[in-house]
């Protein structure tokens, strides 16, 4: 039966009479199996032992004296003498620090202040009955305790990671390891027996004989119970043996009764000392490669938790075995890392920042460029080695990561070789941070693109004279690649139609939304055909033609003469990509128009007269000399007047 030590602190005569027939130290309180407190709580019984004090020095120098763990929950009244409201709190909380406090007050929102600065829990006076005293103290044990759980489980938790710290430092040996995990394992599972086990290749156990003397301590027939003290692999199938069942499962095994689990699934007459057992396989690689057994004469049970804190211990040895597994792996690679360094057409290079920038490796690659030798590189400043201007742009790209603003992978640097030649690399580089984040140096790997970089000035150069011819002429230019979609307008053919550079959408469906509706459907119907390598008008061997009307940014038609070029075909002959021009022919189509127009004009005028002179002739009855003087009166009138194209009448 559980004994509850409470302090109360009251100074309030009825309501510490009240408690006190609570708590009678001579009675037990027991929670119903069909309670609620029950289901929250598990059935228990307990009695309780109750210090009473009446001030708040008393109390004070009460727990002074007995020390706060001797209490298991603290009663404190917040009006007491000597102090008064939350300072009576304060005062008791300082000296309980392991110890949980309960308000009891008639004023609710003082006592949920108290609450708030780390009170357990409050009961208000006038509710104050047996029930809810006892269900309060209840909880607040329980939350003690869970804290308590907690704090096992923190160390528990440092204590691992200060294990597999050891590890990856390669500070402990495998004995020292061992040992150390033994020595966790019985201190936070309460164990009496700790044994850790590893299988070599032929699957003998290394240190068989640790393992003799622990199941041996567990009982004396531990060859039926138990597969010996040499684990070989063919002896683990044995299913009734305990490791065996482990093995053959690949699980860990608890058993919390060994006397009745042995009795039940082998029925032996056996001497058993241990009262449980947690067997678990240490496995690597998918393989059973060991095994770690706690046990203990005295602890009823093992939980939940014991099994997983020893689950977690035999995994730092699976990973010691997977580091020095990856540790021979990782010098394998390094080898081959120094071969692949040494054999490399890249330039490769690490540069310390902390260092002034100056170099901490270099290959040969980096010297042949460069013109150095290693100990000269390894002696100056990248600044001494970077062109001004790419200086100021890896200084800028610091300054961007520093602020952990974004960058490009890769970057194009000028570097000055020691005979003053220059050349351009084009970088990669893993920049390095220190624990605060601090950029601190980079390895970086490069390449020599000064050759590109060559045809690259030759191909600006060469389009800035090409730009400049475009300028020059008054043709727009088009491009056009029917596979890909890909079109291309000049800056003058969008001038053209009163639009900047890269107003117009480079797309085939900009130039039929701006054509002339009236030319619309035949300059559509004629481009289709010419994409087919139907027969067309518009083209002639692998000229295209063309006259249609534009639509103007200011909405204005203007007439453009097209002309094109088929520049690759399709390997069914079909077009693929074209090219071409147009010219602004507005002027010389309006010409023509009103030219046009005079003609029809001017012969309207003719027929007119002739009509006229007809229609006289045929009203007369007179001589012919009349006629013939009327007609040469007409003729005259009609040399008279002047045609666009120079043509005149004549008699």
């Amino acid at each position: 039966m559980e004994n509850i030590h409470v302090l109360l602190i009251e100074d309030d005569s009825e309501i510490s009479k009240m408690i006190l027939s609570y708590l009678k130290n001579d009675e037990y309180y027991t929670v119903s199996k069909t309670s609620s407190e029950a289901l929250a709580l598990k059935e228990y019984e307990c009695t309780f032992d109750v210090i009473h004090k009446e001030t708040l020095k008393e109390a004070v120098d009460c727990i002074l004296a007995e020390g706060d763990e001797k209490f298991d929950v603290v009663l404190v009244a917040l009006g007491l003498p000597n102090g008064e409201g939350l300072e009576v709190f304060e005062k008791i909380n300082n000296c309980c620090k392991s110890c949980p406090i309960i308000i009891i007050s008639k004023y609710i929102e003082e006592a949920l202040e108290a609450v708030k600065r780390s009170a357990q829990d409050y009961i208000y006076k006038p509710n104050l009955t047996r029930e809810v005293l006892i269900k309060a103290i209840r909880y607040a044990i329980l939350r003690k305790n869970i804290l308590l759980k907690k704090t096992r489980e923190t160390e528990v938790e440092a204590a691992i990671y200060d294990i597999f710290i050891n590890i990856l430092k390669s500070e402990w040996t495998f004995d020292i390891l061992s040992k150390i995990i033994k020595e966790k394992i019985t201190e936070f599972t309460e164990s009496d027996l700790a044994y850790i086990g590893i299988l070599n290749e032929e699957g003998t156990e290394i240190n068989g004989e640790g393992q003799k003397e622990f199941y041996e301590k567990i009982c004396k027939c531990h060859d039926d119970c138990f597969p010996g003290y040499r684990l070989i692999v063919n002896k683990f199938n044995k299913a009734h043996n305990f490791w065996g069942m482990a093995y053959n499962s690949g699980e860990a095994l608890l058993i919390n009764d060994i006397i009745e689990y042995r009795n039940r699934v082998n029925p032996a007459d056996c001497e058993v000392s241990a009262k449980n057992l947690i067997l678990v396989p240490i496995t690597f690689n998918n393989k059973i490669v060991g095994q770690v057994s706690v046990a203990n004469k005295i602890k009823g049970w093992y939980t939940q938790f014991d099994i997983n804190l020893v689950k977690r211990l035999a995994n730092m040895f699976a990973v010691s075995l997977q580091k020095l597994n990856y540790e021979t792996q990782i010098n394998k690679e390094k080898e081959q890392f120094r071969k692949l360094v040494e054999t490399t057409q890249a330039i490769i290079y690490s540069i310390s920042f902390n260092a002034h920038d100056k170099f901490v490796f270099v290959n040969d690659v980096m010297c042949q460029k460069t013109g150095y030798t290693k100990e000269e590189l390894l002696g100056i400043k990248l600044e001494n080695l970077l062109s001004p201007r790419s200086y100021h742009d890896f200084v800028e790209r610091l300054k961007k990561l520093a602020k952990g603003e974004p960058i490009e992978q890769a970057t194009e640097y000028e570097i000055i070789g020691k005979n003053g030649n220059i050349g351009w690399v084009l970088i990669t580089a893993e920049h390095l941070y220190d624990n605060n984040s601090h950029i601190v140096g980079a390895n970086v790997i490069g390449i020599d693109i000064t050759e590109k970089k060559k045809i690259e000035e030759s191909l600006h150069i060469y389009q800035e004279r090409l730009s400049l011819a475009l300028e020059a002429t008054t043709d727009g230019i088009w491009e056009y690649d029917i596979r890909t979609g890909k079109t291309y307008y000049s800056p003058r053919y969008q001038k053209m139609l009163g639009y900047g550079p890269e107003e117009l959408e480079p797309s085939v469906n900009t130039w039929i939304s701006l054509l002339h509706p009236e030319d619309h459907d035949r300059c559509v119907e004629e481009l289709n055909k010419m994409y087919k390598g139907l027969p067309t008008k518009l083209l002639k061997g692998n000229v295209y033609t063309n006259q249609f009307r534009m639509k103007c940014k200011n909405g204005e038609y203007k007439w453009i003469q097209s002309r094109g070029k088929i520049l690759e075909y399709d390997d069914d002959g079909t077009p693929a990509r074209f090219i071409g021009s147009h010219l602004d022919i507005t002027a010389e189509k309006e010409l023509e128009i009103a030219l046009r127009k005079e003609e029809r004009e001017r012969n309207s005028l003719v027929e007119s007269k002739i009509s006229e002179v007809i229609e006289e002739f045929s009203s007369y009855d007179t001589y012919h000399d009349l006629r013939v003087k009327q007609l040469d009166d007409i003729i005259q009138s009609l040399e008279d007047v002047s045609f666009p194209l120079g043509v005149r009448v004549h008699g």
